[in-house]
């Protein structure tokens, strides 16, 4: 049974792409493939640089399994592993039966991701055995509240919030009359370069996983004290640009067998990508989407905002015209 690994945060099946496709994916979205070797059907030694300095990452795969990169994370391998959180209830599923386990402790193992768990041994309606072959198998996401600062006005809550690999992003808690609403991030950093926001200085980190979405939520629920109401994607970076995942966490979060937010509840930002907004409108998920306009024309808006100059204002609007619709 083929079950998706995060790589840099994402999810892929090598089913459904072969390893040129794959290396001009990563060209695209600014990654340096250097090389390639396949082995007996399997593809390994992909080299990829990110950024300033150009980290080298190991990448493996299996012909019609899974692509991941080997990378650790709070001393648990990844090459390994499954993030627990980012996996849906299906493939909780699917994971529990392939070691073993009856069909309940597929909901008691989502139940407790949606719970914010932070140690295998909190899951304590799972016996000692099968804790141990859960952990064999996945990985508890480590993110953790790094820094809290909290406004004397109106009480609202920001946080830096640490990530593995020493990533950062912000997120914030605000209380309105209807209760707790969390802004959250979906990446560290942004590459969509908008001249008024200051996410996207140092340009892309990293996209965050599914599970580090999750978190955040959790986490800044846990420190609250109480249940978060409704959730708005606007946080560090641009959310159609960590579509896949952000796609995942909506899942998550809005699963009945986990934390149940309505969709009407959570709000997503984005600077513009048209081609995205499509797609999210063909879904149908009754979520409320917000654009950032910020310039009453073209000109002023391709300036500020270079995702203008693919997808113009007109554009933009006809295609909130069909979310709307």
């Amino acid at each position: 049974m083929n079950l998706p690994i995060s790589w840099l945060n994402e999810f892929v099946d090598v089913t459904d792409i072969d390893i040129k496709n794959y290396c001009d994916r990563m060209t695209d979205t600014g990654s340096k493939v250097e090389g390639w070797s396949v082995q007996g059907g399997d593809i390994e030694n992909v080299c990829v640089g990110r950024g300033r300095g150009r980290a080298r990452h190991p990448v493996r795969a299996r012909r019609g399994g899974l692509l991941y990169r080997g990378d650790t994370a709070g001393g648990v391998s990844m090459d390994t592993k499954l993030d627990l959180k980012s996996l849906s209830y299906a493939q909780v599923c699917a994971l529990a039966e392939e070691l073993g386990f009856p069909a309940f402790r597929a909901r008691q193992i989502f139940a407790w991701c949606g719970r914010g768990v932070t140690d295998f041994s909190g899951m304590t309606d799972l016996n000692k055995a099968d804790r141990a072959a859960l952990q064999e198998k996945t990985y508890l996401s480590p993110c953790k509240i790094a820094d809290k600062f909290v406004s004397k006005l109106d009480g609202t809550a920001k946080y830096l919030i640490e990530l593995q690999n020493g990533y950062t992003v912000e997120a914030v808690v605000m209380r309105y009359r209807f209760g707790l609403s969390a802004c959250l991030s979906t990446q560290a950093g942004c590459r969509m370069g908008c001249a008024f926001c200051a996410s996207t200085v140092n340009g892309l980190g990293r996209n965050l996983s599914a599970g580090e979405i999750l978190d955040q939520y959790l986490l800044l629920s846990r420190d609250q004290g109480e249940r978060i109401g409704s959730v708005v994607l606007m946080g560090m970076g641009e959310p159609l640009d960590n579509y896949k995942n952000v796609l995942r966490f909506l899942e998550l979060v809005s699963s009945e067998n986990g934390l149940n937010i309505g969709m009407r509840h959570i709000s997503l930002s984005t600077c513009g990508l048209v081609e995205k907004i499509y797609d999210l409108a063909d879904r149908k998920l009754q979520l409320t989407l917000s654009v950032s306009l910020h310039a009453p024309n073209d000109e002023i808006r391709s300036r500020t905002m270079p995702v203008n100059r693919k997808w113009n204002v007109e554009q933009l609007l006809k295609a909130c015209r069909y979310y709307a619709d």
